[in-house]
Parts: structure tokens; C-alpha cells; sequence
């Protein structure tokens, strides 16, 4: 019995010890732990500024919705949000901004935040109406080209390529992923002879060198995702097929091409024309 304070102490510290902990999340804001990217949002609509929900949060109202969200979808409000006031769209950037060579990320968000205060973040928890991100703009171009950081994901969208004019750079697949493969099937598409060039990797992409950013082609993947924390709310000339780095399994002669305002993914042979857009790994 002489043990017992001691054994009641112990439970004590250990109960508060635990109650700390699970306590501690719900003391972050919302969308500090939405963008750490450990928490998984709920795709279910919403009136545009509801506080969103996690999946989980989601799992365990059962039919005890918060208001603003319905499991029947409304008319007015649960549609793709690009011409109605469901959600609000990005206003695009007018002043040129993290250009310089060898900024680092903070630099160049400072940067744009500073010379673009109003039009330099997109925040889904206000604007969006469903389970959309935080997006930052990271480098506005003298001809109006623009990228942007996807918060969620950490990687950073570039606009559609162009020449230093500004021409959009129309390109087959094997120029746009980079890919030199021969032909799989006899008369077949050779990358050997098309994919001279990669308009991505290890490329200069709207003035920001792969030294910065290491550019990629998105694959089909990368824009289901990016699509889901609202690039067709954010992205510049969002209404154009793009190539995918992502080959039909059912034609490997043809690559998926996608429109990113609408989400429509389309198969085209790979020696045909597209637009490219690039994604990247920032590396300072």
C-alpha cells in the first residue's frame, strides 16, 4: 500500500503527458496543418470559406455535417468552379518578379509577395469548395509567364513554355519528356529521330535554371494531384492540352495529354504537337 501515491503519480504524469500530445495538433492552425502535408483533406464540396475538413474529420461525422457541407451535391455551389462564383480564381500577377539568378525559394516568394502583394497567393481555405491548398506565386517573367509553388506537394508549376518572344513551344512527345527510345514496333514512333531536345530536363525554363530548379515533364499523376489542391484555379492559360510524361498502356505508339481547367485527359500519338508545361524540385 506504501506504493500506491507513487503508482497514482506516475498515471497522472502519463495521462498528461498523452493528453499533451493529442492535444497539441488541434492548437496548429488549419492550414498550418494542411500545408505541412500530414493531413489529408476531404474532396467533399463545400460553401466557398467553410473551414475544410480532414478525411478523418469527415470519417467521423457520420450524417452530422458542419454547416456548409452536404452529401447531396447543390446546383448552385458543387460544380468544377471555373465560371461561377463557387470559387474564387487567382488574379494573375502584373509585375515581374523572382527572376533573378540564384534566389533562393524564400527569396523569390518575398519577392513576389512584395511586388504582387494582392495577386501573389491563392489560399483554398477561402477561395476554394472543396479540398483545395495553399499555392504562392515564385517567379513572374518580363513577358508575363509565371510559376508557382504548390504548398501541399512542394514542387513548383511552370506556365506554358515559350520562346523569348513569347510563342508558345509546340513539341512531340520525345521533345517533351526528353525520352530517346527506339521504336517499340516496326515503323513505330522513334524517339531516336524525334527527341532531340527535352524541353524540360536539364533545361532553362522561364528563365529559371536547372542549377535552381530541377524540371521535369508532369506526369498524369502529378496533375490528378495538382488538380485536387487547385491548379485550375491558380495556373495561367489553364485551357490547353499539355503533354503528360505518362505513355497509353493500351497504345504505347500514344502519351496522355491533359486540359487542366476542365481535367480532361486525352491519348495522342506520340509524334504529334502539344503545349508543354513543366514541373520542378526546387534545390535552393
Amino acid at each position: 500500500m506504501k506504493f500506491m501515491p507513487f503508482l497514482m503519480m506516475s498515471f497522472l504524469l502519463v495521462s498528461c503527458n498523452e493528453t499533451k500530445k493529442t492535444r497539441s495538433l488541434p492548437n496548429r492552425s488549419q492550414e498550418a496543418a494542411e500545408d505541412s502535408g500530414k493531413v489529408i483533406l476531404s474532396q467533399l464540396h463545400r460553401i466557398k470559406g467553410t473551414a475544410i475538413l480532414t478525411t478523418a474529420e469527415e470519417a467521423s461525422k457520420a450524417d452530422s455535417l458542419p454547416v456548409g457541407y452536404d452529401n447531396i451535391p447543390r446546383l448552385e455551389e458543387s460544380d468544377d468552379g471555373i465560371s461561377s462564383n463557387s470559387v474564387t480564381l487567382q488574379t494573375r500577377p502584373l509585375v515581374e518578379c523572382g527572376t533573378a539568378a540564384g534566389l533562393t525559394t524564400a527569396q523569390r516568394l518575398r519577392d513576389c509577395a512584395d511586388k504582387n502583394p494582392a495577386h501573389s497567393e491563392w489560399k483554398g481555405t477561402a477561395n476554394g469548395n472543396s479540398g483545395e491548398g495553399v499555392w504562392k506565386l515564385f517567379t513572374r517573367s518580363s513577358i508575363g509567364r509565371e510559376i508557382w509553388l504548390d504548398e501541399k506537394t512542394g514542387l513548383v508549376w511552370s506556365d506554358i513554355l515559350t520562346t523569348n518572344n513569347g510563342t508558345n513551344i509546340l513539341a512531340n512527345w520525345c521533345q517533351a519528356s526528353g525520352n530517346k527510345e527506339s521504336a517499340l514496333i516496326q515503323n513505330g514512333i522513334d524517339c531516336n529521330d524525334l527527341g532531340n531536345v527535352s524541353r524540360c530536363e536539364s533545361a532553362t525554363v522561364i528563365g529559371i535554371s536547372p542549377s535552381d530548379v530541377s524540371w521535369r515533364l508532369p506526369t498524369r499523376g502529378d496533375y490528378l494531384q495538382a488538380d485536387v489542391n487547385g491548379s485550375r484555379f491558380v495556373l495561367p492559360r489553364t485551357n490547353q492540352q499539355v503533354w503528360t510524361a505518362t505513355v497509353s498502356s493500351q497504345n504505347r505508339e500514344q502519351a496522355l495529354s491533359v486540359n487542366v481547367q476542365t481535367g480532361v485527359i486525352s491519348k495522342v500519338d506520340r509524334d504529334q504537337q502539344q503545349l508543354v508545361r513543366c514541373i520542378g524540385r526546387r534545390l535552393k
